[in-house]
């Protein structure tokens, strides 16, 4: 079935945080905005994930879900986040600029920089046992 299928793309994630933030409040949110407090290099997340069969997890999320610039529906552009595409097919998304009214059109092409990535096995621990 169609969920069936969608489910088998799905894979244990997760993402670690690196390098020095502004503190945040109980709420999750900075408690004073402070352009200052902001960092401008050496920070960033560590992202891993473990599954199965890669080319169908984390090859196809990644090409068929982040790249698509139609995925969900048309003309949405690539995920501004962990889309690798190139600046022209980043979406101009439009977000309130702090401190001025009316929205401004921001790009997030370069947002994210990848510095790099490995594939990894591991095995399973019914294989582990069979040493």
């Amino acid at each position: 079935s169609n969920l069936e299928e969608e489910r088998s793309h799905i894979m244990a994630r997760r993402g670690i945080t690196y390098g020095n933030r502004p503190e945040v409040d109980d709420t999750g949110h900075v408690a004073e905005f402070d352009p200052k407090l902001y960092p401008t290099s050496k920070v960033g997340l560590l992202f891993m994930a473990y599954q199965s069969d890669l080319g169908n997890q984390f090859e196809f999320t990644q090409q068929n879900w982040a790249n698509n610039p139609d995925f969900v529906k048309a003309q949405t552009g690539i995920d501004p986040v962990i889309g690798q595409g190139s600046g022209a097919s980043i979406p101009q998304l439009q977000c309130p600029v702090w401190g001025e009214p009316g929205k401004q059109p921001i790009s997030f092409s370069g947002f994210v920089t990848m510095k790099g990535g490995e594939y990894f096995f591991t095995p399973s621990i019914s294989c582990l046992k069979t040493l």
